[in-house]
């Protein structure tokens, strides 16, 4: 389904690399494990592969060859570590509005489709909730249905259950499994709890930034000489990354052949809305969020409202004019052109006061306008 080959990763251009020619494969309609240490470029990976990071390699999406990064994102979806849903918007809304932006039906059709997604995560309880409102667990399975909201063939998962409690972790795989068993899909996820292993088809181990494994679960215990995966990382610590990735490269030997999978994704995808409909989509969102959150009113009222009319009544209490100086000031005595200098320095001062504070006003507003955008 996806797979790479000699990709190194950086994080910019003419940065030494984090990934070192990682060859990798994950078969369609699988649930994968990519683990290693904190740090050894999991994500970093999967952002290679995505084309988030600059890298250098080949990419393969149905065993072709993929030379434009837009192909690649048709069909592959990647759900972050944190929800990037909005908080003011209710579980219904957020899934509806991404709906609206990434399929081009907003019909009865789409209003079926969010109940399969709701019931899919296990969120049908919880569909007038505010986002801010969810707990940890349920804010990572809204992020998935929100991914899946874009019929995707395979999922790349960035430590979607990190930081939460066994029973949400065992919600988030449950979901995960649904949509391999299920639907078909392919879902790459980076986990670090190494008890919940057997739960995939296989596992991908990434040491240093070099991919050292990748095959079912007890292969990589005969591989490494393991009793349990819990004792992975010890037993990597133990010789450098190189010694690893050579081992495995001479069991493994050549890499396997990427063919060409024929198949039609297991859901059909539908075409993205008009760019004009998308534009209404997110004016109608921003409109919602606007509207819903008092804070936000209120700065952009400031904004567009109230900084005009403090210019207009500073305006009807007379701003400060400044005077221009003769040129030709030989018929004025010497006390008289020091008294209109002076006045005039006067004059210029006031109106460069008045001017700097409306103007640190405004930037003020600005910043809490940001803030608040940010915080929501």
């Amino acid at each position: 389904m996806l797979a790479c080959r000699h990709l190194t990763v950086r994080p910019r251009p003419g940065a030494p690399p984090l990934v070192h020619a990682a060859t990798a494969q994950f078969t369609a309609g699988g649930l994968h494990a990519l683990i290693g240490p904190s740090g050894c470029g999991k994500t970093t990976l999967l952002k290679g592969i995505l084309g988030i990071l600059p890298a250098e390699g080949e990419i393969f999406l149905r065993g072709r060859r993929v030379a434009v990064t837009e192909a690649l994102l048709r069909e592959v979806a990647f759900a972050p570590q944190f929800s990037l849903a909005h908080g003011k918007l209710t579980v219904d809304e957020s899934l509806a509005f991404a709906l609206r932006l990434n399929q081009d039906s907003a019909t009865a059709a789409g209003g079926r489709r969010i109940d399969e997604l709701l019931a899919l995560v296990g969120l049908s309880d919880r569909r007038g909730t505010l986002v801010e409102k969810l707990s940890g667990g349920q804010l990572r399975r809204l992020g998935l249905a929100l991914e899946l909201t874009t019929d995707p063939a395979c999922l790349l998962c960035d430590e979607v259950t990190s930081g939460l409690d066994p029973r949400s972790e065992d919600q988030i795989l449950a979901v995960l499994r649904e949509l391999v068993a299920a639907q078909g899909r392919t879902a790459v996820c980076v986990i670090h709890n190494l008890a919940k292993l057997p739960l995939f088809d296989t596992v991908t181990v990434v040491y240093e930034g070099k991919v050292v494994f990748q095959g079912p679960l007890d292969a990589m215990l005969a591989h490494f000489d393991l009793s349990d995966a819990l004792t992975l990382y010890d037993r990597l610590n133990e010789l450098p990354p190189a010694h690893w990735r050579a081992a495995w490269e001479q069991t493994r030997g050549a890499p396997p052949k990427i063919e060409a999978d024929e198949r039609e994704p297991a859901t059909a995808r539908r075409s993205p809305p008009a760019t004009g409909t998308q534009l209404v989509t997110l004016l109608a969102r921003r409109w919602r969020l606007l509207t819903r959150d008092r804070g936000q009113l209120w700065l952009t009222l400031a904004i567009t409202v109230g900084f005009p009319c403090l210019v207009v009544i500073f305006a009807l209490r007379g701003l400060p004019q400044m005077k221009t100086l003769a040129l030709d000031q030989s018929g004025q005595g010497v006390l008289t052109a020091l008294a209109e200098r002076t006045a005039f320095a006067r004059e210029q001062l006031k109106t460069g006061t008045l001017v700097s504070g409306l103007i640190i006003f405004q930037v003020i507003l600005l910043c809490l306008m940001g803030e608040q955008q940010r915080c929501s």
